[in-house]
């Protein structure tokens, strides 16, 4: 009896040992997760997202006529007639497309359009195709970043100077681009 009785002793002490071992390897291991998940946020916070990235590139990388929309020829004394505006409003319907397909996805609903009517998105490829120049992104460094908001520092290839701007991102909860923003540099004109 007194056999079986230290029997069940050892089992319950090794039952509990290896309770104990494996809760502290669970311990080390959840602790190693946070210490990767913490660095893992550091490279992130060290890189440049491929959201921004690739609206960067996209805004950046001109002359591109097929981004450019037609402007409608608007003004006094004179008159469109009316298969003219047709025709002007299927290629800027096309050309909305294609920055749907480029970059579309990375902007919360409705936020694409005010990117590209009130944001810089144009200014490159109009200042590209107005001057005859070719732009190129160089180089995109990360600023500041947040949880919802992102700064890029860009320099880029203008004609044959190289100079740089500061673009600010912001995001919705979603993570979608709500703001597109630039710190025009006074290099740049």
């Amino acid at each position: 009896m007194k056999s079986r009785k230290r029997f069940q002793v050892r089992c319950v002490l090794i039952l509990i040992l290896s309770l104990l071992l494996t809760a502290c390897e669970s311990g080390k291991s959840s602790e190693k997760k946070e210490e990767d998940k913490k660095k893992e946020n550091v490279s992130e916070a060290g890189e440049v997202s491929k959201e921004a990235q690739a609206v960067i590139e996209t805004m950046m990388t001109a002359p591109n006529p097929d981004l450019l929309f037609t402007p409608s020829v608007i003004g006094e004394g004179v008159e469109e007639d009316e298969d003219a505006v047709r025709k002007t409003q299927e290629k800027n319907d096309i050309v909305q497309e294609r920055w749907e397909e480029e970059v579309g996805t990375y902007f919360a609903e409705g936020q694409l359009e005010n990117f590209l009517s009130s944001g810089p998105a144009l200014v490159y490829l109009l200042e590209a195709e107005n001057d005859g120049l070719n732009i190129k992104v160089k180089e995109m460094t990360p600023g500041e970043k947040g949880e919802d908001k992102e700064q890029v520092i860009v320099r880029y290839e203008k004609g044959d100077q190289e100079t740089e701007t500061v673009l600010n991102f912001e995001r919705d909860s979603d993570g979608k681009f709500i703001r597109v923003a630039e710190e025009r540099d006074t290099s740049h004109t």
